[in-house]
């Protein structure tokens, strides 16, 4: 874990870091509920079909990773070091 924030905490852009984007992109495959079956409700849980928590989970992941893009890896040309 100690390497990860090594390397996490450079100040790069963040479409250069390698993990950045494939995770995004995942992230925001994984909220569209293209597994689903068509007119199937499937599994409920608290009310609403696991398909919706599926989808809420992931765009909340796709906020947080992208206010961590751009509070810990953007970098402006007018920041100083």
């Amino acid at each position: 874990m100690k390497a990860f924030w090594q390397v996490a905490i450079l100040k790069k852009e963040p479409s250069k870091q390698k993990w950045f984007l494939p995770t995004l992109i995942i992230l925001i495959i994984g909220s569209v509920p293209w597994y689903r079956v068509e007119g199937e409700m499937g599994n409920v849980l608290f009310g609403f079909p696991v398909w919706i928590w599926t989808s809420i989970i992931c765009s909340l992941g796709v906020a947080i990773l992208t206010a961590i893009g751009i509070l810990r890896f953007w970098r402006d040309d007018d920041d100083v070091s």
